[in-house]
């Protein structure tokens, strides 16, 4: 009969490096993200959080927000430039 270990609680915060890992970017976007209010935070002590429902909330709404412009194709609002983008042609 084996011993298994509990299983561990789900973090409500990360750190903003776990934070770009989960999304798949790298740090300096992500600290660029923070500073411009697009991945939300909250300080603890010294410490820089990212609450991980709010980082779910934010990609469910930036999904929204695309899947919305791809239904608003051909329409007279200028393209919007992605944060932390380059503006390159």
């Amino acid at each position: 009969m084996g011993l298994t270990a509990p299983a561990a609680p789900e973090r409500l915060l990360v750190s903003v490096n776990e934070a770009a890992v989960m999304l798949g970017i790298g740090d300096t976007l992500a600290g660029e993200m923070v500073r411009a209010g697009a991945i939300p935070t909250l300080r603890i002590g010294r410490r820089r959080l990212v609450p991980v429902g709010r980082l779910r909330e934010m990609i469910a709404g930036r999904m929204e927000a695309e899947e919305g412009d791809a239904t608003n194709l051909g329409g007279s609002e200028a393209p919007r430039r992605a944060i932390g983008g380059n503006s390159r042609p």
